[in-house]
């Protein structure tokens, strides 16, 4: 399965809308199906932008107790915020010649352009 930064810059939207002691399934993306939310959640926790209290494992879903970014899951999704400059990072580098890029190479062009944008 393929990570998807659009689709993790969602999931970190839906999350930072949770109550604090949040527990259900995450499906607040229901394009998606719970087997691409699910291995996007356990990326992103082993990445350590994300993390939970605790997982109950359903039939259909896994269910979340406690879902919260963490302190650089913020910090990424602060830094992607700003539609203009998350698509003008986006078409970059997703351009012909780069074709993917690092989760690190994505952070550090989001900060890069909106350090420019402040100065």
């Amino acid at each position: 399965m393929k990570r998807d930064m659009q689709l993790v810059r969602e999931i970190f939207f839906q999350i930072e809308d949770l109550p604090h002691h949040n527990k259900g399934p995450f499906d607040k993306l229901p394009d998606e199906s719970a087997e691409v939310l699910d291995y996007h959640l356990k990326i992103l926790q082993e990445a350590g932008l994300v993390a939970w209290d605790q997982i109950d494992r359903g039939n259909d879903c896994n269910w979340y107790l406690g879902l919260r970014l963490t302190w650089i899951g913020h910090e990424f999704l602060d830094n992607a915020r700003n539609e203009g400059v998350w698509s003008e990072v986006r078409r970059a580098l997703n351009d012909n010649a780069v074709k993917s890029a690092s989760f690190s190479i994505w952070a550090s062009t989001l900060s890069d352009r909106l350090s420019q944008l402040l100065s």
